[in-house]
């Protein structure tokens, strides 16, 4: 027997025309759902993408921070490194400032050959009776000058309150004054760290006279 043979044709239109619909419904329904789970897994999948964008960009700004710091450390490290060979000098410098002129043996000797082209100078010599390194510089260069055959005059010479350094006197009245002798001395002093000055003892007649216009006058006043 076939099925549905009692059914009328009135019910079975219904039935046919309701099933096409509930067959549309759910392959409509069955559309939207994949569309849905497409949508779905798309945004996961952006979600998903972005997520690890910002983790990489998080991951290079803190590399990049940290190249930063590296950077700002070794430049830290530089400029320590250049504030302590600052330092140095300044208390090498400072060292300097503070220590007492002096010839050392050799450059007694180089004083020496310097003004050996001079021969025969004379010069009066003199410092601060009361200021210790001026008088140890004194004779410290006494030695050295004679060393180059100079002769030392024993006249007295008084030095004026406030004199800083040495001072070469000569007296350029004279056609034959010793003045390349007194500004030799004072070039060789100076290469040795000495401040060391000549001066045309006409504008200081103070001490001077013509009677003295072939000997060189030295005063050695104080450091600074």
């Amino acid at each position: 027997m076939r099925a549905g043979k009692d059914m009328s044709l009135a019910w079975a239109e219904f039935v046919s025309y309701w099933g096409n619909w509930v067959l549309i419904i759910t392959l409509v329904i069955g559309v939207a759902a994949t569309y849905a789970v497409v949508v779905s897994g798309t945004v996961k999948e952006d979600a998903l993408k972005k997520e690890l964008a910002d983790r990489a960009a998080d991951a290079a700004h803190t590399e990049w921070q940290i190249s930063l710091l590296k950077l700002d450390a070794k430049q830290l490290e530089a400029d320590t490194a250049l504030a302590n060979e600052r330092a140095v000098k300044a208390r090498l410098e400072l060292e300097r400032y503070r220590a007492p002129r002096d010839l050392s043996e050799g450059e007694l000797e180089a004083l020496a050959a310097e003004l050996e082209r001079f021969p025969g100078i004379e010069f009066v010599l003199t410092g601060y009776p009361d200021v210790a390194e001026s008088t140890q510089f004194v004779d410290r260069l006494a030695i050295g000058l004679e060393k180059a055959g100079w002769k030392r005059r024993d006249v007295p010479l008084n030095l004026a309150a406030g004199t800083a350094g040495v001072w070469i006197d000569w007296y350029g009245g004279n056609p034959n004054a010793p003045k390349d002798a007194a500004e030799a001395l004072a070039g060789a002093l100076r290469n040795m760290g000495i401040t060391a000055v000549t001066r045309d003892e006409r504008e200081y007649p103070y001490f001077w006279n013509p009677r003295n216009s072939n000997v060189i006058g030295i005063e050695v006043g104080t450091k600074h």
